[in-house]
């Protein structure tokens, strides 16, 4: 079944200051057949004010009293009057043709029901971070072990899928990569590689806290991808089981664990990230957590990208201006 229309839908809370930029990014897309469903979760700043100053009649805006993030997106899943859903978060930026190359590739490639893409990273006026999401359904899936693999603010995806599911859960953190954990065998992902939306980097976001306690993702992943079995596995399993675990640890949980799992098979040292890795575990818990959200290899690749291409990303976040 081809696409026809989208419901963007974009949830916010006091978010004045950047929503202008974001709406801004939507309404000036190449393609036209949408609504924007905007669901202001009750902001107490001037978001109403500054949406209000938009004279489009695609543009839904809904203010309600405020109740969370999932509870948002879940309210707003209900209003939407499209089939298919492009999600878009109130402070960032996607660029003109993201919405047009994703509906593309949905009407030319229909076995998938939820897409992404690769992604950029800004602060104020220049890219500062590059991610490079894994491309194909099955490396999506095997990196799900891990993290969350999908941009949640450039997906686009099948509604029931989403509703179907439970739609979003109250989670303390990691509300997208708990949904994509519970589709992991429902859905079929897939991520073009190329960067359709710059997300913004706002020093009081939940990433950037260093004191906030990710033992909840920890458990999500064991949830759905148990840490072993029952069954007898091969040397070359217990291998990978003990490199996803310590990662696991390293990442959500005690650096002192993630020790204890690679040192069961040494020859995992022969990876040096892994091995790297394991150094960085000895730092003081303050310095190995500000180390590990530095996000070093998102910052190489952005390194890596041409000169042509960083000097275009850069020149078309300066030419967002505020509303």
């Amino acid at each position: 079944m081809r696409i026809k229309n989208l419901s963007v839908l974009m949830t916010t809370y006091n978010c004045g200051h950047y929503i202008s930029q974001a709406i801004t990014s939507i309404i000036k897309q190449t393609y036209k057949n949408f609504e924007l469903i905007i669901i202001d979760d009750g902001s107490v700043d001037d978001t109403k004010e500054v949406i209000n100053q938009f004279n489009d009649s695609r543009i839904v805006y809904i203010n309600k009293e405020h109740s969370g993030f999932s509870d948002s997106l879940n309210f707003g899943l209900n209003k939407a009057r499209s089939e298919w859903i492009a999600r878009m978060d109130a402070d960032d930026i996607s660029l003109p043709q993201r919405l047009e190359k994703q509906v593309n590739f949905l009407n030319n490639n229909s076995k998938y029901n939820i897409i992404s893409s690769w992604y950029a990273v800004f602060n104020t006026d220049k890219v500062r971070h590059l991610f490079n999401l894994p491309q194909e359904h099955l490396e999506i899936i095997s990196a799900l072990r891990l993290h969350s693999p999908l941009c949640h603010g450039s997906s686009l995806y099948n509604k029931k899928l989403i509703v179907d599911c439970g739609g979003y859960f109250n989670v303390p953190f990691g509300t997208d990569y708990n949904l994509w954990l519970r589709l992991g065998k429902k859905a079929i992902f897939y991520n073009i590689p190329e960067i359709l939306i710059l997300v913004r980097a706002r020093k009081n976001s939940l990433h950037r806290n260093l004191n906030m306690d990710t033992s909840a993702i920890l458990l999500m992943q064991r949830k759905y991808f148990p840490a072993g079995t029952s069954n007898p596995i091969s040397k070359s399993q217990q291998k990978e089981n003990s490199q996803i675990e310590g990662w696991r640890e390293w990442f959500y949980g005690s650096k002192k664990e993630s020790r204890k799992y690679w040192m069961k098979n040494y020859s995992i040292f022969k990876d040096l990230k892994i091995f790297l890795a394991f150094i960085l575990s000895f730092l003081p818990s303050k310095l190995f957590k500000f180390i590990k959200q530095l996000n070093i290899k998102a910052r190489i690749h952005y390194l890596r990208l041409s000169k042509e291409n960083k000097k275009e990303l850069n020149s078309f976040i300066s030419s967002q201006s505020y509303k």
